[in-house]
């Protein structure tokens, strides 16, 4: 009997050895996989320099901050519409529904693309004038996220999202989030990010499979109060990576003489 266990538990391993080298030699690691899931929708985290971690209640910022969805206390809508260069756009929507005291749930979709843009397909002619085929290219997601009030003092946020790329070929893409803030004291938070915890991962439609490791973030807020301006004074702060910082590196060729 007991060296039935142990031959099953050495083909267990075997097999999970197997598993993982095929994956690993059919996946390709990158920086910024499913980097569409970065884009900071909201104008005040923006101006903020995208401290989207550090301010409450914007609700336009359940990608990176889902542990605010502890605080809801009534149903709420928001809508961000973005225009870049070339007629690049970024339309974001969000609800918040709470689910009773210290927990809530959000629901989100995006997409981030270009519409009409010209082009001609591989031995045709140059059309005359403006007569172009055109097409789109465009990124849309989809998020779930959840908030949740652990203690007085500590809160949870989770978040899943799901992407569907139309590009030259189509993909898709997932990522899950999970966070906790903790206050310190009334008016100043520590709060942390561990995003794409599940991998930031994008498959093609050639066969082709994309992963970004998980990063982890750390940010801190303080209000003080200012009775005559009837309001409070916020500090924010938001660290960079600390994983993996150097796959974020630029590799320069520099000229030799």
């Amino acid at each position: 009997m007991h060296s039935r266990k142990s031959f099953h538990q050495a083909v267990v391993a075997l097999f999970a050895v197997l598993s993982f080298t095929v994956f690993s030699s059919a996946a390709n690691r990158v920086s910024g996989a499913n980097a569409t899931l970065d884009i900071e929708p909201g104008a005040r985290s923006a101006a903020l320099g995208s401290a989207t971690m550090a301010v409450d209640g914007d609700y336009l910022g359940l990608m990176s901050n889902p542990y605010q969805l502890s605080n809801v206390d009534y149903a709420w809508a928001s809508f961000s519409h973005t225009e870049y260069y070339e007629d690049t756009k970024y339309d974001f929507a969000s609800a918040v529904i709470p689910l009773g005291v210290g927990q809530g749930l959000g629901v989100s979709f995006s997409r981030f693309g270009a519409d009409d843009i010209p082009y001609i397909k591989e031995g045709e002619p140059l059309p005359e004038g403006s007569d172009y085929n055109t097409l789109s290219i465009a990124d849309w997601v989809f998020s779930v996220t959840f908030g949740r009030r652990l203690t007085e003092r500590l809160d949870l946020g989770v978040g899943f999202h799901g992407l569907y790329r139309e590009m030259d070929q189509t993909g898709y893409g997932f990522r899950g989030d999970a966070g906790l803030r903790y206050r310190v004291l009334d008016d100043f938070y520590v709060s942390g990010l561990l995003k794409g915890w599940t991998s930031s991962a994008a498959t093609w439609e050639s066969g082709e499979f994309e992963y970004s490791s998980p990063e982890f973030y750390l940010a801190a807020s303080y209000g003080i109060g200012v009775p005559y301006l009837y309001g409070k004074l916020n500090l924010y702060w938001q660290g960079a990576g600390l994983f993996h910082q150097e796959a974020r590196d630029l590799d320069f060729e520099t000229d030799k003489d």
